[in-house]
């Protein structure tokens, strides 16, 4: 247990969404300690970041028993962002989707059914191309 109790430290993270190849078809993330979680004032965010959540997790020390010495732990994750905070992009609808002259005509029948397969009513293009499904319920576009 942490020596007392509320004595761990609050640590706010971002998690930069990046997109694991030229296809775009995967993504992976990074993550970064932050001061807040105000997306404008991130400190240089990757420049192959399609977008950010955010997250917290307390750290502190727990006294090891067997070797009477402190040792360092952290939280799960807590207060993780709902949904995605998207660097650019258009929001597109499956009709919008079937006539996008910037999606080639041979995928927009693979991203349709993909969309209603997975019940996404709407997917982001990002401004690199990638399509990635898009809640407007949580998942927000900010441009800069």
């Amino acid at each position: 247990m942490i020596s007392q109790p509320g004595s761990g430290t609050r640590i706010t993270y971002a998690e930069f969404l990046h997109p694991s190849d030229a296809s775009g078809a995967d993504i992976f993330t990074s993550v970064r300690e932050v001061p807040n979680r105000d997306p404008l004032c991130l400190p240089g965010p990757p420049a192959d970041a399609v977008g950010v959540r955010f997250y917290d997790q307390l750290e502190g020390y727990l006294l090891d028993p067997s070797t009477n010495t402190p040792k360092h732990v952290t939280s799960i994750r807590l207060n993780v962002t709902p949904g995605v905070l998207f660097y650019g992009g258009t929001v597109l609808t499956q009709a919008q989707v079937a006539i996008e002259p910037t999606i080639p005509a041979t995928l927009r029948p693979i991203i349709q059914t993909n969309m209603q397969t997975n019940g996404w009513l709407q997917v982001l293009r990002t401004p690199s191309g990638m399509i990635l499904p898009y809640d407007p319920n949580v998942d927000s576009v900010i441009t800069f």
